[in-house]
């Protein structure tokens, strides 16, 4: 148990010694947002830049640790621990990607934040795409919504085409970086827009097709 918490309180960890180191040679004000352009165009006091992130990660541990754990159908979760250890981890690993941008930037770097933001995205898309056929039947991971909460047929068919739009969604994100500015959010709001509700559609009619069924195939 404490092995698989060694690499996720590490990326925590290291969010907070990244941030005490470069304290003192950061300006008190520091972007924390950019536009579509990669400008910055919102701020905050150093201690929130530096400081907020590592509290956002520890919560987002916290969170994944609690959630199988509580969950009406803890016992489907349980064989879904290292799935659920491996998205904690690359979520904590792309905050602290972001973090050390944040920090990079407020040090003057010169940082292509409309690329990037496309391929962290993406790479997020991606992993979790892969893994979300594999998540049984459960209330805090995977495609929830009536219908797939429903009836498990339908969760275990919504789950593998939700996965899909996904993960090649991900790629199509990661791909558009090097698209100019326009197309990257054109892309990027048309993966997310598949994404919300494609597999809200197709739960629903998955339904009427299996709902009728006692969902234990």
């Amino acid at each position: 148990m404490m092995k698989k918490m060694i690499l996720p309180l590490g990326l925590i960890a290291a969010a907070l010694i990244i941030s005490l180191l470069a304290y003192d040679r950061l300006p008190d004000q520091m972007p924390i947002h950019w536009n579509i352009h990669g400008e910055a165009d919102r701020y905050a006091s150093k201690p929130v830049a530096l400081f907020l992130m590592p509290a956002v990660m520890l919560g987002v541990f916290l969170l994944m640790k609690l959630a199988p754990i509580i969950d009406p159908k803890r016992a489907s979760l349980q064989k879904n621990l290292r799935d659920i250890d491996a998205i904690n981890v690359i979520t904590l690993l792309i905050l602290l990607v972001v973090h050390g941008v944040t920090i990079l930037s407020g040090m003057g770097a010169e940082i292509n934040i409309a690329a990037l933001a496309p391929i962290i995205a993406g790479s997020l898309f991606v992993f979790v795409g892969n893994l979300l056929p594999r998540f049984r039947h459960n209330y805090s991971f995977g495609l929830r919504t009536p219908w797939t909460l429903a009836n498990e047929d339908v969760w275990r068919r919504s789950n593998l085409i939700g996965g899909r739009l996904m993960f090649f969604g991900g790629l199509i994100m990661i791909l558009s970086a090097f698209l100019p500015t326009t197309w990257k959010m054109i892309v990027f709001f048309a993966v997310l827009a598949v994404n919300l509700a494609v597999p809200i559609i197709i739960s629903y009619l998955f339904f009427r097709k299996y709902g009728s069924s006692n969902g234990s195939a």
